[in-house]
């Protein structure tokens, strides 16, 4: 099972960034924001936010109709950042949604992990939300699974969050050691924590 370990981005980042490949996002110091109300370190506005440009970024890929037979695309918005998985038939259409998406007013950067060749099957998708499931559970009693959102794509678990550095690396071993996970992807905001005086 492998682990992707990336960089620390800066909050100044801005417009549309499209990555390939197995980049972790890692923003020290950020503001705080989430995707469940209860026990999430994201204030609901930013979750109402996300939600917002979710629909949006989907209305936006409905202009291409053709797109439904030929590709299934996943669009997840986490402190208004997109994150594109799922299957589609070529690179000039992996470019195309991703720009597409990029050009969504409030979307800050887009990270295309679309991957080229045929749609998911429904076994596909039902061991992934299998997958999703059991990382959740294995969090439980050890980190707050409300604070991570859990995405899994053909076994390669995201794990998107505002936490702790030494939190994110917990939820990240678990997620790793959790069956039938290959790959896990660490998407984090750091907090910084507060020192004892």
């Amino acid at each position: 099972m492998n682990r992707c370990a990336g960089a620390i981005l800066g909050l100044t980042l801005g417009g549309l960034l499209l990555l390939q490949g197995c980049i972790p996002v890692m923003i020290a110091g950020a503001g705080v924001a989430g995707t469940s109300i209860a026990g999430n370190n994201l204030p609901t506005t930013v979750q109402l936010d996300d939600s917002a440009l979710r629909l949006k970024a989907i209305n936006a890929l409905n202009q291409y109709p053709d797109l439904a037979a030929t590709s299934n695309i996943e669009v997840t918005v986490f402190n208004k950042i997109a994150l594109l998985l799922g299957q589609v038939p070529d690179q000039q259409t992996s470019d195309k949604v991703a720009a597409t998406i990029g050009q969504v007013n409030g979307i800050q950067m887009v990270y295309n992990q679309l991957t080229i060749g045929t749609r998911a099957t429904f076994t596909t998708f039902s061991d992934d939300a299998i997958i999703t499931t059991r990382v959740k559970s294995n969090f439980i009693g050890h980190v707050n699974p409300l604070n991570f959102k859990v995405i899994t794509e053909q076994g390669v678990v995201y794990l998107l969050a505002i936490t702790t550095e030494s939190t994110g690396e917990e939820a990240a071993q678990i997620a790793s050691r959790t069956k039938g996970v290959k790959k896990v992807v660490e998407a984090y905001w750091y907090i910084i924590p507060e020192t004892q005086s």
